[in-house]
C-alpha cells in the first residue's frame, strides 16, 4: 500500500458557495491511456463556513479495487479576516481592509497595548503621564505626585494652594489661607509674616493712613 500527497493553496471568493470537484484518473495498460475512475464534489459554502483549524473531507473508494481517494480543506482566512466567510475583521483590527489597529492597539497582529493605554491585555484605559502631576499605574490608574490628589490628580492636597499646588498654608486659630495660600490674619492688626501671632501687631497708623487713602 502507498500514499500519494499533494498539496495546493488556492484562494476563493467568500461570499460564494463554491463547488470544488475532483477527479481521479488511472492509467488503462490494456487502452494505453488515462481513464476516469470516479470524481469527487466538496460543496463549501464560504458564505457561512467559519474559518477552523479542522479539516474538511470527503472520501472516494475506487471502482473495482481497495483503493481510494480522498480529498481535505482547511479553510483559513486572508490576513486580518475572520468569522463566518472571513468577512468581519480580525480581533482588535479595523478599517475598510481591517489592517488599521482599533485605538489603544498596536503591533502587526494588534495584539499589543499601544503607547498609554492599559491594562496589559485589555488595551482600553488611557493614561498619558504628567511629570508635574502624576504617574501611571499598569492599570491605566494614576499615581499622584507631590502635593496633588483626586482621580485625575488635579485638585490640591488639603494645606496646599496656588496653581501648581505649591504654596503651603495650613489654617489655624489666628489666620486662614486665601486661594492662593496666602495667610490672612483673623485680627487684622497683626501680622501674616510671623503667622498672625499676638505678639506680631502691624503699624496700625501705617494701616489707618492706608484705609484713609483708600477711601479718598
Amino acid at each position: 500500500m502507498s500514499q500519494i500527497k499533494a498539496e495546493y493553496n488556492f484562494t476563493m471568493k467568500t461570499n460564494d458557495t463554491v463547488k470544488l470537484r475532483t477527479e481521479v484518473w488511472s492509467w488503462d495498460s490494456w487502452l494505453g491511456q488515462m481513464v476516469l475512475v470516479g470524481d469527487i464534489d466538496l460543496v463549501i459554502p464560504f458564505n457561512v463556513i467559519t474559518a477552523t483549524s479542522t479539516w474538511i473531507s470527503e472520501q472516494l473508494l475506487l471502482s473495482n479495487s481497495y483503493r481510494y481517494f480522498r480529498i481535505k480543506i482547511k479553510i483559513s482566512c486572508d490576513l486580518h479576516f475572520e468569522g463566518p466567510g472571513c468577512n468581519y475583521c480580525a480581533e482588535h483590527k479595523t478599517g475598510e481592509n481591517c489592517n488599521v489597529c482599533e485605538e489603544g492597539w498596536t503591533g502587526f497582529d494588534c495584539m499589543e497595548c499601544a503607547d498609554n493605554y492599559y491594562p496589559p491585555g485589555v488595551c482600553n484605559k488611557k493614561c498619558i503621564p504628567s511629570v508635574d502631576k502624576y504617574t501611571c499605574k499598569d492599570d491605566g490608574s494614576k499615581a499622584c505626585s507631590y502635593n496633588w490628589v483626586g482621580d485625575d490628580c488635579n485638585t490640591c492636597a488639603a494645606g496646599y494652594y496656588g496653581a501648581d499646588c505649591g504654596t503651603p498654608c495650613f489654617p489655624t486659630e489666628e489666620y486662614y489661607c486665601s486661594v492662593t495660600g496666602k495667610k490672612v490674619c483673623m485680627d487684622i492688626t497683626r501680622s501674616s509674616e510671623n503667622n498672625c501671632a499676638k505678639d506680631s501687631p502691624i503699624d496700625v497708623a501705617a494701616l489707618v493712613i492706608g484705609s484713609i487713602a483708600l477711601l479718598l
